[in-house]
């Protein structure tokens, strides 16, 4: 690579403003596409082996294998199917989690949303999802497909409240940083124009 080289992630406006939330219920929530490469059948099956009553997995999003998904979820109560969502954001206000584990990741747009509204993330381990989620520190990472550790993240992150604020709070720093579109205009286009 050139050493005059710049990358300018895609930014978003920010427009995080606190809701309540239900103190008494952990919402994890997904929004992608409903298609089996963004792992949602894992996602399902790994929220199956968490078996917490006390935690809810809102799945936004429509696709091809919706009713692939919704039969994998039939029976299970806490496990909620919203479709298309016109303002993701406001269902970000007032969740918990986000759980993404797509199996590739060009950029994850929902992934920056959720840091911008302070949610600790779970994700895959690919693509250009590490740039946005700090393992440890922001979120969990976990290889593709694999159910166990995406049930076993669940688990830790639906029980430590204290881990949820603290990753959320890494994670809405990391926002403010690197994906603010105010702060990417001001710090990284403005300054090529006025070289």
């Amino acid at each position: 690579m050139p050493n005059n080289y710049l990358v300018i992630h895609l930014g978003v406006v920010d427009k995080y403003k606190p809701a309540a939330r239900d103190r008494d219920t952990v919402v994890l929530v997904s929004t992608s596409r409903l298609v089996k490469a963004k792992g949602i059948g894992e996602m399902i099956e790994a929220f199956k082996l968490v078996d917490d009553a006390n935690a809810k997995l809102k799945i936004c999003g429509d696709g091809p294998d919706a009713a692939y998904f919704r039969s994998l979820a039939s029976g299970i109560s806490n496990i909620e199917f919203l479709g298309h969502v016109e303002d993701v954001v406001q269902i970000l206000r007032e969740s918990d989690i986000l759980v993404h584990p797509s199996y590739h990741e060009g950029f994850g747009l929902s992934l920056v949303e959720a840091e911008m509204c302070g949610l600790p993330i779970i994700a895959c381990n690919v693509g250009s999802i590490p740039e946005i989620v700090k393992d440890g520190t922001s979120g969990i990472l976990v290889e593709p497909k694999n159910v166990d550790d995406l049930a076993k993240a669940m688990a830790l992150l639906i029980k430590s409240h204290k881990l949820r604020i603290d990753m959320g709070q890494a994670g809405r720093k990391i926002f403010l940083d690197n994906f603010q579109f105010d702060r990417i205009v001001q710090e990284k286009f403005l300054p090529i124009y006025y070289l």
